[in-house]
């Protein structure tokens, strides 16, 4: 479930959602939105609290989430996650692109792959450091 909280909700009337949750033997994961706070409701399996939690203060609707992986979903996190790894930004819109060799084998064959891909329009670079190879015996 995702309870969502009216705009005027203070910290007293959240932690006694949150405590009544508890209470129900479920878990719950504060949901911080750009307008509005929601409460994300995990190891509930039915439904049949739903109209007990919406009548608690600071309650605006309680809305059942059905679907696997309920923290990720958009329900409960509308937002896009964006990742940084220093100037690279995964998760904005924009494609990233990551090249490099598949094992690395020395220290100059990654810096002059590093060169080209750089020279290529890649942002950053990967490379295996352990690549088991398969046997002529095998």
């Amino acid at each position: 479930m995702l309870v969502i909280l009216t705009p005027d909700v203070t910290e007293v009337h959240i932690n006694r959602i949150e405590k009544r949750i508890k209470e129900l033997g479920y878990n719950s994961h504060r949901v911080p939105g750009e307008k509005r706070m929601a409460i994300g409701v995990t190891g509930n399996e039915t439904t049949e609290y739903r109209v007990y939690l919406e009548s608690l203060p600071g309650v605006d609707r309680v809305i059942a989430i059905s679907q696997p992986f309920k923290l990720a979903s958009r329900e409960s996190h509308p937002d896009n996650t964006i990742v940084k790894i220093n100037k690279v930004k995964f998760g904005d819109g924009n494609v990233v692109m990551i090249a490099g060799p598949c094992a690395v084998e020395s220290l100059d064959q990654t810096l002059r792959i590093a060169d080209i891909v750089c020279k290529r329009g890649a942002q950053m670079l990967r490379g295996g450091v352990y690549k088991p190879r398969t046997s002529p015996y095998s």
